[in-house]
């Protein structure tokens, strides 16, 4: 993906093999009218979502602050194997047993006041990673309480997917995790997060 009138690179945002679908974030740069061009080598379909942009310099929004390390906030396998205890233990269950998502399943994990993310946050990054699902499915992060029609991974039975996921944070600092079909466990490391400028 890259600029309306610019020579086509040759790196690539998405790469894949026959029949997957495959999510990825992307930031690019748009052409003065305002677009850009989608390159692929082979025969393919394509959904584009748009979840955001760039000002330039100067402007008013909201700055991006990166944590110093990214941090695990949720896993929700049993047997608690990412160690997590306090706040961030809220995935693990009682007596960690974990909290897998089922089908048409939802997660609420709270993503301020952790790790070094402020209560005024208005959006995090994060890294989701689907791990084992038990059929084809697609995940998406979400503010709520109404789940957008798009997808942030689209793991395969038993695959382990992860992706970086921009996340407008609720008034009560919270995101929603949603999956689609299956059951599927799911691994949530904060990066950094947004808050407003003047």
């Amino acid at each position: 993906m890259y600029p309306e009138g610019a020579t086509t690179p040759t790196a690539s945002n998405l790469n894949y093999a026959a029949s997957e679908t495959v999510a990825n974030r992307v930031i690019v740069p748009v052409s003065a009218a305002g677009a850009v061009l989608l390159y692929a080598n082979q025969n393919t379909n394509v959904v584009v979502d748009v979840s955001g942009w760039y000002s330039q310099a100067g402007g008013t929004g909201n700055e991006y602050l990166a944590l110093t390390a990214p941090s695990r906030v949720c896993d929700t396998r049993a047997g608690n194997p990412s160690n997590l205890s306090g706040s961030q233990a809220q995935c693990n269950g009682a007596g960690n047993i974990g909290d897998a998502l089922t089908a048409g399943g939802t997660i609420t994990i709270h993503v301020t006041d952790l790790v070094g993310v402020p209560a005024g946050a208005s959006a995090v990054v994060l890294n989701v990673t689907a791990i084992h699902p038990t059929a084809q499915t697609h995940i998406t992060v979400y503010t709520g309480p109404t789940r957008p029609v798009v997808s942030d991974l689209n793991p395969a039975a038993s695959a382990v997917q992860a992706n970086l996921v921009v996340a407008t944070v609720s008034a009560s600092g919270t995101v929603t995790i949603y999956n689609f079909a299956g059951t599927v466990n799911v691994a949530v490391d904060l990066a950094g997060y947004y808050t407003s400028v003047a």
